[in-house]
């Protein structure tokens, strides 16, 4: 009986968990699609910033 009870609660506490992490990574990959999507007329936008760091060193 509590080896039963034991495993619901560890199986329940695992599907919280996953459901978080989904949700999170769901956002993010709205977030990156909206993005992706108002940013692709403007792409030398898009390139400078993901390659404003390295660039930056490099010239000065």
């Amino acid at each position: 009986m509590c080896e039963d009870m034991e495993d619901s609660h560890s199986r329940r506490f695992l599907v919280i968990f996953c459901a978080r992490h989904w949700r999170l990574g769901w956002w993010h990959f709205m977030l990156l699609t909206f993005l992706s999507h108002y940013l692709s007329c403007d792409c030398q936008l898009l390139a400078l910033y993901s390659e404003g760091g390295a660039s930056g060193a490099v010239q000065s």
